[in-house]
C-alpha cells in the first residue's frame, strides 16, 4: 500500500555541522560545567541567573587551513551560536520572541558572543508515528505529523525525547535566519515526519 499523504509540508530542522558547513569556522564548549549549563538551562528565562559559558573557536582546519569565518558557527549539543555584535543584532529580532540570548566568552577575552536558549517543549506525539532513530552523526528526530502546526507556533524548541539534547527550529525560522544571511557555519538538517510505509 502506498504511504499515506501528509496533510501540510511543516517541518523542523536541527543544527548540524556536515560537509557543507565544513569549510567554515566552528567552536566547542570549553569544559563539561558549559555543557551542563546548556543542557540543564530549562525552558523558563534565566538571563538573571545565567553566567556566560566559555567557548573554544577553531578556526583551522586539522590540515592546517584556515577556515572561513562564521557568522552562526556551529557549537556542540547543536545549540546556536552568534559571532559577534551584527549576528547577535540580526538574530535578535527573528528568534527573540522564542527564546532569550544568552552571553558567551572565550578564554582570550572575547564577549561579543551569544548562544541562544529556546524556551518551547513541543508536546509527545502519537507513538506510532514519532521516534528518535540513532545514526552515525547523531540522531534524527521524526514527528508526528499529527501536530505540524506546533513546529511553527513553538518557533524553536526540544523534545521530551531528548530534552537536554539539540534544539529544533521550525522551517519558517530557518528560511529566515537565511534571508538574514547567518547560516555560515551551521547546516540544517530536516526532521521529517515518519510515514510508515509497511501498512
Amino acid at each position: 500500500m502506498p504511504a499515506p499523504s501528509l496533510v501540510q509540508s511543516i517541518f523542523a530542522y536541527r543544527p548540524v555541522r556536515d560537509a557543507n558547513s565544513a569549510h567554515h569556522r566552528w567552536a566547542k564548549l570549553h569544559a563539561y560545567d558549559d555543557g551542563q549549563a546548556i543542557a540543564n538551562w530549562g525552558f523558563d528565562p534565566c538571563a538573571d541567573t545565567w553566567t556566560p559559558i566559555t567557548i573554544d573557536p577553531i578556526e583551522t582546519a586539522e590540515n592546517g587551513r584556515q577556515l572561513l569565518p562564521s557568522k552562526m558557527p556551529y557549537l556542540d549539543l547543536g545549540t546556536l551560536l552568534f559571532d559577534g555584535d551584527e549576528a547577535i543584532t540580526t538574530a535578535t529580532p527573528i528568534l527573540q520572541p522564542y527564546g532569550e540570548f544568552l552571553p558567551a566568552r572565550t578564554e582570550s577575552g572575547r564577549t561579543d558572543l551569544a548562544v541562544f536558549h529556546p524556551f518551547g517543549l513541543i508536546s509527545w506525539g502519537d507513538p506510532d508515528y514519532e521516534k528518535l532513530n540513532e545514526f552515525s552523526e547523531g540522531q534524527m528526530l521524526y514527528l508526528s505529523p499529527h501536530h505540524p502546526r506546533e513546529i511553527r507556533t513553538l518557533g524553536t524548541f526540544r523534545h521530551p525525547m531528548d530534552p537536554h539534547g539539540a534544539i529544533y527550529l521550525s522551517d519558517e525560522l530557518v528560511t529566515e535566519l537565511g534571508y538574514a544571511g547567518l547560516l555560515d557555519g551551521t547546516t540544517f538538517r530536516i526532521c521529517p515526519p515518519f510515514v510508515d510505509e509497511s501498512e
